[in-house]
């Protein structure tokens, strides 16, 4: 059986032409497999008999037989919509069978003849305004850089918190890229300046964001909601696995169990997992004392504990729901465990993510759609069997099976975001993103090496920022800290992977000054999306009079032991002249703590120096007091 996928390349793209009778004989051969196929698989045959009726117009060369071919042709066209109704007229299949007109665009070459462009007006005819938008929104999202020239990010650090992110997108003139011609075509037709579709703007981690604006050529547009997010990223993924022709199809329900998945969010399991994570720091020298999926594992049983009571009074037909049995549970973990393994290979960890541990989504999907343990079972172990289908074919060098691995496990962690808008057609136009997101001080995963790494992870933070870094022509980011108390350390500035285990490949340019770090890559093998480490510190005057008030401390502190306890002499004991000159440190020490920085970045760098010299302070005057106490200290009227 000839798949959707294989069978087009076989009529369409390979090939020049056939000069004899035999290869005319097997390309009937072919386009018959074909067709079986396509009634059988549930797709549109009209479709399909105008794509093959395409072929046959364009490959055959001489009159004769482009005069019997249009004779069938119009066979093929009559008797179509009665195998349409019968085998597969709903839309569904309709936007199924669209995905193959990437192989047959160059038809509408004027050089092609009159019959080739009537067949394809029959077929634009054929096909939705809205299946021809959503093909046309994902091939945009197959290849960003095609129609992206450049794109500009500018990232502010002017909090200890939050992070100001400026993008700028430049967009090439839609209908000079010759991938989009034919979607653009069937959208827009052929003289129209513009064209109303859903326009992939940028993605963004699922994380905080505040002040969220989009601007497209000019005006404010408004993005998806959530729940049309996570369908379209669900249909998109069905794309890449037909356009990768996986042999485990993706039916209704395991769509429906992705939007599940990429809708996924919990704020309850959110501030479970940072609480557990703020409790108990996961130091690979701790790893035997903390169990990170405790806090998943708890919530799950509380879900699948309160599923029993989901049957409405509307649906007291149904049977009532059993809870899962360890057995089964063990079965589900299997299955989740597997997907995750395969999604850890692509993305780092999050435990949150439904893509990585899609049992997270299984409870409220099972709630919804009224499925049993068993029906549960079987979306489980779809799952996990269409993944490993594709991770073997990503072994042995398959792009597009690569593509749609990654697209999944990254949609686990990150939000596509579109917006419905008319934009022109005919000349370039800009995309601008404007939104704060959270600086992140931790090293992704919270690992640390060491008890050494922590502690100098401390006295020298290093903001991370998250990127997209290849959905452009040319990638540009500027990262630049406004407060003057701060500056950046050039030599730690550097990137890494997106997995944040290696370093990131060299780019074209980079610069790294004190006062803002660049990077600039146009290479094709740069990586989709990448980790910037950025180390911060006070600047040096500021740093060099907190380290001699330390000093200075520290010295006094040293004077109070030595004549207080370790030479103490009853007959010389310290008197009040003694104790002030020792304890003139305080005065300008207690002024540098009061003084109150700028930013709360400021106040984050210096933090742990205020605090060692803070408790340098209170040792000094704790030590005081004692002697006092003790009566080795002799002030003259007391």
């Amino acid at each position: 059986m000839l798949s959707w996928n294989y069978a087009i390349r076989e009529v369409v793209v390979t090939g020049n032409t056939w000069r004899q009778s035999t290869e005319y004989v097997e390309w009937t051969k072919t386009w018959l497999a074909f067709h079986k196929n396509l009634c059988r698989g549930g797709d549109d045959p009209y479709i399909g008999s105008l794509t093959i009726a395409l072929a046959f117009a364009v490959r055959s060369e001489t009159q004769y037989w482009k005069i019997g071919l249009q004779v069938i042709t119009v066979g093929l066209i009559l008797a179509a919509p009665i195998v349409a109704s019968v085998a597969a007229s709903s839309c569904a299949a309709a936007r199924r069978a669209v995905r193959m007109k990437e192989y047959v665009c160059w038809l509408s070459q004027p050089t092609q003849g009159s019959s080739v462009m009537y067949l394809l007006a029959q077929l634009e005819r054929r096909i939705g305004h809205d299946a021809d938008a959503e093909d046309l929104s994902f091939k945009l999202l197959d290849d960003l850089p095609a129609w992206r020239s450049r794109s500009v990010e500018h990232v502010e650090l002017t909090s200890a918190q939050l992070s100001k992110r400026e993008r700028v997108i430049h967009v090439k003139p839609l209908r000079e890229v010759p991938s989009l011609r034919c979607y653009l075509r069937q959208v827009a037709g052929w003289r129209a300046d513009s064209a109303t579709f859903i326009l992939p703007i940028v993605d963004l981690p699922r994380i905080t964001l505040l002040d969220f604006e989009i601007t497209v050529d000019g005006n404010q547009v408004y993005r998806l909601t959530r729940e049309e997010t996570g369908q379209f990223q669900a249909r998109y993924v069905r794309h890449l696995a037909s356009m990768a022709a996986l042999p485990r199809k993706i039916d209704p329900r395991l769509e429906a169990f992705l939007v599940a998945i990429f809708n996924f969010y919990d704020s309850t399991l959110e501030e479970e997992l940072s609480k557990y994570t703020k409790l108990h720091r996961c130091f690979k020298w701790r790893v035997g004392r903390k169990d990170p999926q405790k806090p998943v594992r708890e919530y799950l049983e509380e879900k699948f504990r309160t599923l029993s009571s989901y049957r409405t009074p509307s649906l007291s037909t149904l049977p009532p729901y059993r809870k899962p049995s360890r057995r089964t549970l063990a079965r589900w973990q299997r299955n989740a465990n597997r997907v995750g393994d395969l999604v850890l290979a692509h993305v780092s960890c999050r435990l949150s993510s439904a893509s990585q541990n899609p049992l997270l989504a299984l409870p409220q999907f099972m709630q919804e759609n009224n499925l049993t343990n068993r029906d549960a079972t079987k979306l489980l172990t779809g799952l996990r069997r269409l993944l490993v289908a594709a991770s073997g074919r990503a072994q042995q060098g398959d792009k597009e099976a690569e593509n749609f691995l990654y697209t999944y496990a990254s949609y686990g962690r990150r939000w596509e975001v579109l917006a419905k808008c008319t934009v022109p057609l005919n000349r370039p136009f800009i995309m601008r993103v404007d939104d704060k997101r959270p600086i992140f001080f931790d090293i992704p995963g919270y690992r640390y090496e060491t008890r050494r790494s922590l502690l100098h992870a401390r006295l020298m933070p290093t903001a991370r920022q998250y990127a997209s870094f290849a959905d452009a022509g040319s990638n540009h980011i500027h990262i630049r800290v406004p407060d003057d108390g701060v500056e950046l350390v050039p030599s730690r500035c550097r990137a890494k992977d997106e997995k944040y285990l290696d370093w990131a490949p060299t780019p074209n340019g980079e610069d790294k000054e004190k006062e803002h770090y660049s990077r600039r890559d146009s290479t094709c093998s740069r990586g989709k999306r990448i980790w910037i480490d950025c180390r911060l510190r006070t600047t040096r005057l500021k740093l060099g009079m907190i380290w001699g008030m330390i000093f200075a401390t520290a010295l006094a502190v040293a004077l109070i032991v030595i004549y207080g306890f370790t030479s103490y002499n009853p007959k010389h004991k310290l008197g009040g002249p003694d104790v002030v000159s020792i304890l003139i440190p305080v005065t300008f020490a207690g002024s540098l703590l009061i003084a109150k920085e700028s930013t709360t970045l400021g106040m984050h760098v210096k933090k742990l120096w205020q605090i060692i010299l803070m408790l340098a302070l209170l040792s000094l005057w704790v030590l005081t007091v004692i002697l006092r106490l003790m009566g080795k200290i002799s002030i003259d009227g007391l």
